[in-house]
């Protein structure tokens, strides 16, 4: 299956059970979002640049008012460069510690979920998969213009095992326009993941940045 069916199928799913839900949860306290974004990356392995990408993105997550329990996040994030590919499953819970007018923080973790992926060292002529499940630390921030509907985003995702270290990070804006039922986001920005492979060489890395823009629907 690729991407482009994928992330399709993962869409029409997410905003069916999200849509669907609204009406059931919303009296009780449980919000829901669900964000696509086009990711237009470029690869980087070493000191060498290589192909580019544009890479979708699709997440659904679910707020809510229980205490103890964490809100869920899915994201979704496929990667298809000529030494560097994956499709990438994020399962954040995390907990909003911090809510203000002008400020908020979540903070959490991250199991991701890699699949079908490879890695081309050319230096060394190695080619491995990295396949499997990796925990990740999780932070995110928003702080509203004061007076706007404008807000500036960022998120960070850092995990490492014995074979791999990840980091994925995220800077931008965002613009809200609000209706009577939902609201409508449209944001853009930088993005950057970041690998190290250690199993092959602890200089072995991996490195994909670039803009990203996209829609979120808030509800």
């Amino acid at each position: 299956m690729n991407k482009w069916t994928l992330i399709a199928a993962i869409g029409t799913a997410a905003l069916g059970t999200s849509w669907s839900a609204q009406a059931k949860v919303i009296e009780s306290g449980v919000h829901g979002k669900v964000t696509a974004d086009m990711f237009w990356g470029s690869s980087k392995i070493r000191e060498t640049r290589f192909s580019d990408d544009e890479l979708p993105v699709l997440s659904a997550q679910i707020e809510h008012d229980v205490p103890y329990l964490p809100n869920f996040r899915i994201r979704y994030t496929g990667l298809d460069t000529s030494r560097l590919a994956h499709d990438k499953f994020d399962y954040t819970f995390y907990y909003r510690p911090l809510r203000t007018e002008n400020l908020e923080l979540d903070a959490g973790f991250t199991l991701t979920d890699y699949r079908d992926s490879r890695f081309y060292d050319h230096e060394t002529d190695t080619s491995i998969d990295f396949d499997g499940v990796i925990f990740s630390w999780y932070a995110n921030a928003l702080i509203q213009v004061p007076n706007s509907n404008f807000a500036v985003i960022g998120e960070f995702d850092f995990g490492e095992t014995d074979e791999l270290k990840s980091a994925d990070l995220t800077g931008g804006i965002q613009y809200t326009i609000a209706f009577d039922s939902a609201d409508m986001v449209l944001r853009g920005g930088y993005r950057v993941l970041d690998y190290t492979f250690k199993e092959v060489d602890k200089k072995a890395y991996g490195f994909v940045d670039g803009w990203f823009a996209g829609v979120q629907v808030a509800f």
